[in-house]
């Protein structure tokens, strides 16, 4: 059953959570706005005791506007970065920690001077190649500084998401769909001056946050397909989630110099990049020997093992979730010439899971691929117990 909605479109995308204090610490293109939680909780069956799980949390969106309702949320992302990133934005800052954090502006405003700046591996290319050499000087210097600071672990890790943060205002790079690509002549700001404005905006958007202090959500570095007892332990009755959209983004390559930053090895990001779910074009795939539906009914490798893979998240869903209600947000794709109705084929696998299901359409994006017109539809499949 599919039902329109075009009032939720514009939420489908990170632009609205951009213009919010906290949310937009992180500028995080394929995210969602916190619009479309308060949505799902809205046609949610459980009203009294929700407790939220996001399997894909990416930058924390769910997790923070669980918490600024007050509602009980577990995030799981296979992502350092994302994990990072969801950590600083959710925790709870006290009194005393928002005075650590003023002071440490000061602090690390003299201290990043005395520091050597120690080079950082990135796969795609040269960082000096992608930063002015004054900027990159003051980035790596800066990352030593907090680093080596006597700081909480909570403000050295809300100072170096005030660094990532910055790196593609500071850089040459430009996020081109699923290509980093290198502009000399784009505009770069000037990495000590934005640092510090970035640091203090940040600040005063936790002291005017009313929830900094509430119910933290959970959070575990974890791979999606993996089942949880921890997960199970916690009881969901609702998760509202964004798996990876079948296209050609890697994630880790296109938020590669903010991995490279973070600390992730060369070695790690291999690692993860193996375990992700199948999504991304450039993902070399073994087909299955068990040659399952999927392999039979789409002949390109990268969506089978998409959905075969998402068939396995949302098993684990109808093993936490006894009655309630799962909300997947995702885009249909064109990939070949071939138009993946990946809201359709997710809907499927939650009906032989035990789930009612409708499609809520919100957006329909028109694309011309040579020559030819097609029509991709954004939506959230509901399936419910």
């Amino acid at each position: 059953m599919f039902i329109i909605n075009k009032e939720i479109g514009k939420y489908f995308t990170f632009q609205q959570a951009k213009k919010k204090p906290i949310y937009s610490w992180f500028y995080y293109k394929e995210g969602f706005s916190p619009e479309i939680v308060d949505y799902c909780l809205s046609l949610a069956k459980e009203k009294e005791k929700p407790r939220i799980l996001d399997s894909f949390a990416g930058v924390g969106t769910t997790l923070l506007r669980a918490k600024e309702r007050g509602i009980e949320s577990f995030g799981v992302d296979i992502s350092p970065l994302a994990y990072f990133i969801s950590k600083v934005k959710t925790v709870n800052y006290e009194e005393k920690e928002i005075g650590e954090l003023e002071e440490g502006i000061n602090t690390l405003s003299k201290a990043w001077r005395k520091e050597e700046p120690k080079p950082i591996y990135f796969e795609l290319f040269p960082l000096e190649r992608a930063f002015p050499s004054y900027n990159l000087n003051f980035l790596l210097k800066m990352r030593e500084a907090i680093k080596n600071s006597s700081f909480s672990e909570k403000a050295r890790a809300f100072f170096l998401l005030a660094l990532l943060s910055i790196l593609p205002m500071t850089s040459f790079v430009v996020k081109d769909g699923a290509v980093l690509k290198i502009n000399k002549r784009k505009r770069v700001a000037k990495a000590k001056e934005l640092f510090k404005r970035k640091a203090k905006r940040m600040i005063k958007e936790i002291k005017a946050f009313e929830k900094r202090v509430g119910v933290e959500p959970k959070l575990k570095l974890e791979d999606a397909k993996t089942f949880d007892k921890e997960i199970e332990s916690f009881s969901p009755n609702i998760v509202i989630t964004s798996p990876p959209y079948v296209n050609a983004v890697d994630y880790t390559k296109v938020y590669g110099i903010e991995l490279a930053f973070l600390g992730v090895t060369e070695r790690e990001v291999k690692e993860i990049r193996g375990r992700m779910i199948s999504s991304s074009l450039f993902k070399k795939i073994k087909p299955n020997k068990i040659k399952s539906s999927y392999w039979q009914k789409y002949s390109i490798p990268i969506v089978a093992s998409y959905f075969e893979e998402m068939e396995g998240v949302i098993d684990n869903y109808s093993k936490y979730i006894e009655k309630g209600d799962v909300f997947i947000v995702v885009s249909n794709a064109v990939i070949n010439g071939e138009e993946i109705e990946v809201d359709r084929e997710l809907s499927h696998i939650l009906q032989e899971k035990g789930f009612n299901t409708k499609i809520i359409v919100g957006l329909i994006r028109k694309t011309r691929i040579n020559g030819k017109m097609f029509k991709a539809r954004e939506s959230i499949v509901w399936g419910r117990k």
